[in-house]
């Protein structure tokens, strides 16, 4: 550092890019009325509202039906968006905009480097990894229906295959890959005290090593949780769109009691709720891509700065795009109960019958019921299953 000439605020005067931040203040501290209202007051109402919209998803559901796996997983699906959104609303309200907690709270500063900060990660992974087993499900209902059939008629031994079975065959690899990603972040940082009794949080030597951030931080998670997630759905939705188009020209020209034109409605409609889940996902999380983007690019300097003993100064428009970054990944985990309501009709008639606002869903959706029991009429199986 003694070699290095700073100007009066701090910065290199050979990389323009790295600064001092015991003389220059942060970058962020200069965007305090972004961060106070996007990730304070718009981020903590959005992800109360979500928590509450996840809760009410779940209780919907299981007042319809949870016999299918395309409902158990969205049922999964709320779970880890509401735990995500608790996170988001500790960390990026709470600490960041509001300063309620800190590092120097006693108990956050416990729980926060082996149990928050890796567990944040965790279910953010897990919604992610959810998200694309329900587009692959449904890619395989709508695209490759006779898969689907055969599946749900036989299993290996001859035997039916029970739709938990099923559920489980796409939710357990997403879980397994969303905890294994996201193992190196409980190692990341650790608790340690100092002469005065007091714990503090320090990062450790493999967090602060060169080759780690490279290959993990950056391109390992930029691959697996921003890259390769936008190529995967974009190419599923635009093929479950093609289908959808092309079944409704289908059943336009059949009969109604085609069985067949029932069974593609149905997928059809499961599917139409998948593709707006997909384009919420796709567009809150543009901006998370073009963060890690720009870290690609800027590797080189971060490196430079941090062998200088600086810090890289990051441009305006970054910062701000990190608080709406934040802000926009919470409002996808929020979105669940809209875009369902949006085009599930039975499930915006049982949610209105839940919040008091209309009479009990018609009486046809007991007789439903009532001929799935009796008649074990495979029409009315369909159509009480549907959203």
């Amino acid at each position: 550092m003694s070699n290095i000439v700073l100007d009066e605020e701090g910065r290199s005067m050979e990389h323009s890019f790295c600064f001092n931040a015991s003389v220059s203040p942060p970058m962020w501290m200069t965007s305090k009325s972004i961060v106070f209202w996007v990730e304070g007051v718009s981020l903590g109402l959005t992800g109360v509202i979500g928590i509450i919209g996840n809760i009410l998803t779940g209780v919907v559901l299981s007042k319809i039906s949870l016999k299918n796996v395309f409902n158990q997983l969205i049922l999964v699906l709320c779970a880890f968006d509401t735990l995500f959104n608790a996170f988001s609303v500790l960390e990026y309200s709470l600490k960041k905009a509001f300063g309620l907690i800190s590092y120097s709270t006693p108990i956050y500063v416990i729980l926060w480097p082996k149990f928050i900060y890796p567990l944040q990660n965790i279910t953010y992974s897990a919604s992610l990894c959810i998200t694309m087993a329900i587009a692959i499900e449904r890619y395989l209902a709508v695209c490759h229906p006779f898969f689907v059939h055969q599946e749900q008629s036989l299993g290996g031994n001859g035997t039916c295959i029970s739709f938990r079975k099923r559920t489980l065959r796409y939710l357990l690899p997403a879980l397994m890959f969303a905890v294994t990603i996201n193992i190196p972040k409980f190692l990341e940082f650790r608790n340690f005290v100092r002469s005065d009794n007091e714990t503090y949080i320090e990062p450790t030597e493999m967090r602060l090593d060169a080759d780690y951030q490279f290959y993990y931080i950056n391109w390992t998670r930029m691959t697996l949780t921003a890259f390769l997630p936008f190529v995967l759905l974009a190419f599923l939705n635009s093929r479950i769109i093609f289908e959808i188009r092309k079944a409704e020209k289908l059943s336009s020209q059949n009969l109604q009691g085609d069985s067949r034109v029932s069974t593609n409605r149905r997928e059809a409609k499961l599917a139409r709720i998948l593709v707006l889940l997909v384009f919420s996902f796709l567009f809150c999380n543009l901006g998370k891509l073009l963060l890690n983007i720009y870290d690609i690019g800027s590797l080189a300097k971060i490196r430079t700065c941090t062998e200088m003993g600086l810090i890289f100064r990051s441009p305006q428009w970054v910062i701000s795009l990190i608080s709406v970054n934040h802000l926009l990944v919470v409002m996808n985990s929020s979105a669940n109960l809209l875009l369902f309501s949006v085009i599930g009709t039975q499930f915006r008639a049982t949610l209105l019958a839940i919040l008091h606002l209309r009479p009990t869903p018609p009486r046809m959706h007991s007789k439903w019921i009532s001929r799935v029991q009796s008649a074990n009429d495979p029409e009315a199986k369909m159509e009480q299953s549907q959203l």
